[in-house]
């Protein structure tokens, strides 16, 4: 089954070279792809904003233009190292694939956590359903960012779509850490901002994908 790489970019000038980048690296593959240009809501919108509402709602301009086509989400600091095509023919059976990555805790704990910088969603009911329901637990950030929404979404089991996990060479890891036969991979965009402000991003996001989550869920 052949699929569409669905990505995007802000048009400042270092997204659009990564987005060009990215187009060049899925040229090479011959993989069909879609890179839209986003710009802001307004123009004080936050960096975590504009991932969120781009997120989790750009799949309906997706699927609109794409009716009939699976669809694979890549943030576009990603980069393709192979053929993307055998993943969609893996995740046939299934309404939606979504990546998963872990973190060290020591010998023998890992700290799991869902990550949306890779996903796929099939031409079905069941992932419009889902993906439905994402957008509207979203809106207005009442959880912080779209994977702190997702993992709320998840934790209320309030879905009947079915969910595989993408194989971990699809998954995005990030390239300090992936095999070398890894074919999609991450690096991160944010990598070469100042040490304090990515630490504050970091902690930004990190307390979103926590602390919102277990409250919520409580």
């Amino acid at each position: 089954m052949t699929g569409i790489v669905i990505a995007w970019h802000t048009p400042d000038e270092k997204y659009t070279a990564l987005a060009n980048n990215l187009r060049s690296q899925l040229d090479v593959y011959d993989q069909e792809y879609k890179i839209y240009t986003i710009e802001k809501a307004t123009p004080d919108e936050s960096w975590t904003d504009v991932i969120t509402r781009t997120k989790t709602n750009l799949w309906r301009r997706a699927m609109k233009e794409y009716p009939h086509k699976p669809l694979l989400f890549l943030d576009v600091d990603c980069h393709i190292n192979g053929l993307v095509g055998p993943l969609f023919d893996t995740m046939q059976s299934c309404d939606m694939g979504i990546s998963f990555h872990s973190k060290d805790r020591g010998s023998k704990l890992r700290n799991f956590f869902m990550s949306t910088r890779v996903f796929l969603i099939n031409p079905t009911q069941g992932a419009r359903e889902f993906m439905e329901k994402w957008e509207e637990i979203s809106k207005g950030h009442p959880y912080g960012d779209e994977e702190s929404s997702i993992k709320v979404l998840f934790g209320s089991q309030d879905f009947d779509t079915i969910i595989k996990k993408i194989p971990n060479r699809y998954a995005g890891w990030e390239v300090s850490r992936a095999p070398a036969d890894f074919v999609i991979t991450h690096d991160s965009a944010h990598k070469e901002d100042g040490p304090r402000k990515k630490r504050i991003e970091q902690s930004v996001r990190a307390l979103y994908r926590t602390i919102w989550p277990k409250v919520v869920l409580q």
